[in-house]
C-alpha cells in the first residue's frame, strides 16, 4: 500500500524543495549544506509510484540462519537484539508489526519497500543535481554523499543498524570533486576498511 499522501508531498519531496529554494538565492555567492534525507528509514511505506516500483517476487531474501533459535545462539548481544525488535514498536516504533517472525512474502514486501524508497532519494538527488547544473554550480560545488548508517533488512533475522554485522555498516561514499587536480583520483572505488583515527 502506498503513503495516504502523494509522492510531492513525501518528506523528501518537502526537504528537496526546501533546499532548492534556499539555494535559489545563493547562486553567486558561495555557500554549504548539510542536507539529510530521512527515508529510507522506517517505517517502511512509499508514496507511489515508489510503493510499487520493486517486484517483491524479484527481491532475493536476506541470509540468515535456518532458524531464529540458530541465530540468536551465536551471541548474547544478537539473542538480546533480536528480542528488543521483535516487540511491538521494536523496530518501527509507529507500528506493531515484529519483523523478526515475518513470513516470506512480508521480508520480500519490506525489502521491495526499501529499495523504492531508495529510488525516491535518488530522485530528488537528482532534481538537486539538475538545478546546479542549470545554474552553472555544479562543476564549482563538492559533493559528497554518505549514511549515518546501514540497515540489515531481515539479514541475520535482524532489522535496524543495532548488531554487529557488516551489514550494518557498510555505508556508501561517493564524492564527486569538480577540481581539475581531482581527477587523478576519479572513479576509484575503495574495498579496504577504512575509518577515521584521532
Amino acid at each position: 500500500m502506498p503513503t495516504v499522501y502523494p509522492a510531492e508531498h513525501s518528506e523528501a519531496a518537502f526537504l528537496t524543495d526546501a533546499f532548492l529554494k534556499w539555494l535559489s538565492v545563493r547562486r553567486d555567492s558561495p555557500w554549504f549544506a548539510h542536507f539529510v534525507f530521512l527515508r529510507p528509514h522506517p517505517p517502511l511505506i512509499a508514496p507511489e509510484p515508489y510503493n510499487a516500483l520493486v517486484d517483491p517476487a524479484a527481491v532475493s531474501l536476506p541470509a540468515r540462519a535456518a532458524s531464529l533459535a540458530e541465530e540468536k545462539r551465536q551471541h548474547p548481544m544478537l539473542a538480546y537484539e533480536l528480542d528488543r525488535i521483535s516487540v511491538p514498536g521494536g523496530y518501527d516504533e509507529h507500528s506493531p508489526f515484529d519483523p523478526v517472525s515475518a513470513n516470506e512474502l512480508e521480508i520480500r514486501q519490506m525489502r521491495a519497500t526499501y529499495y523504492g524508497l531508495i529510488a525516491e532519494v535518488d530522485h530528488h538527488l537528482g532534481r538537486i543535481i539538475e538545478h546546479l547544473k542549470r545554474t552553472g554550480e555544479y562543476d564549482r560545488t563538492l559533493i559528497i554523499v554518505t549514511s549515518d548508517h546501514a540497515e540489515m533488512l531481515g539479514e541475520h533475522h535482524a532489522w535496524g543498524k543495532e548488531v554487529y554485522f557488516d551489514g550494518a555498516f557498510h555505508l556508501p561514499l561517493v564524492i564527486r570533486d569538480p577540481r581539475a587536480d581531482a581527477d587523478a583520483a576519479r572513479g576509484t572505488t575503495v574495498e579496504v576498511f577504512t575509518e577515521l583515527s584521532t
